[in-house]
Order: structure tokens, then sequence, then C-alpha cells
């Protein structure tokens, strides 16, 4: 099922700062918005899904590049997360690297059609496998009018800190 129009009054709220190339000049703002779950308040198991809205948290240049950049930027944050809920990682230890160091390997976005990063964006992920220290996460990336945006794999490795210290 898909939902195409924000819930503006969803509690879960996470703005991220990334930095975008010097080309470009800027910080970029992610206002993201959980729909199924914000991935620290998940306890125990739970299915390898996510979905969220999301959007640049200011007006961006009205370049189509940027856009790109931008919609990569903010898919590669949160792909790991749908990989994690199956195996109760704690999504806290993996970010603090206390329990489970966390990477990305590649990153991969396949654009179908131009879309503004600075309105909202329904991202829809799915972790089909994880396994041997290694998850993949695909997700669709859509329009509120559901038009399929992109298309984003990545593949994260996933690592014991206490057996690469060992090592």
């Amino acid at each position: 099922m898909f939902i195409y129009a924000p819930d503006y009054t969803t509690p879960y709220v996470q703005t991220l700062t990334l930095g975008i190339t010097r080309s470009l000049a800027s910080n970029l703002t992610v206002d993201v918005r959980y729909i199924d779950r914000a991935p620290w308040e998940v306890t125990g198991t739970s299915g390898p899904r996510n979905r969220q809205w999301f959007r640049a948290a200011s007006a961006l240049p009205d370049v189509p590049a940027f856009d790109a950049v931008a919609l990569t930027f903010a898919t590669d944050y949160p792909m790991f997360e749908p990989v994690l809920f199956p195996h109760a990682l704690p999504w806290g230890q993996v970010i603090s690297g206390d329990n489970v160091y966390g990477a990305s390997l590649d990153h991969a976005l396949w654009f179908h059609r131009p879309a503004r990063s600075d309105d909202w964006l329904l991202l829809e992920q799915l972790s089909p496998v994880a396994a041997g220290g290694r998850g993949l996460c695909r997700a669709e990336v859509r329009s509120p009018a559901g038009a399929l945006i992109a298309t984003v794999v990545q593949e994260i490795a996933l690592v014991d800190p206490v057996a690469t210290t060992k090592a």
C-alpha cells in the first residue's frame, strides 16, 4: 500500500545535516517523517520494511543536478535501517559503533524522472537479505502523486567491533 500524502502530524521528525560537494557550496538539511516506525524506537524484531517522507528542509536552487545530488545524499543515510529490524540490532548502537559498525559498501540510484528534492518524496524500503555481515536494502522514491522518481539499492557491511580489535 502506498501513502501518497505526507502526514505532517507524525511525531517522527529527524533532521540530518549532510555535506554536499564544495562546488555546490551548501549543506543540506533533510526533514524526515517516518510512517511505519522510527528506527530508534524499534525494540525486538520486526519486518525488514520501512517508509518515510523526506525533503530538503529549505528551498534548493533551480538546478536539476542539485536535486539529483540532494536525493542521492538523502537516501544514503536511512538505507541500513530496515536491514536491522529482523535482527533486533539497536539503531543507536549501530550509529555509535558500540555493538556493531555499519558502513555503506555501495549506494546506487537509477533516476526515472526529475523531481524537486525540496518537495515531499516517499521512500519505501525493503531489505530482502542480511547474512554474513552484509545486508541489502532496495527502495523506491515516489512523488506524492505516486510517480516513480528513482530506484535505490545499497549494500551495507555490519561488523562486530570486538572481532575487528582482536584481529
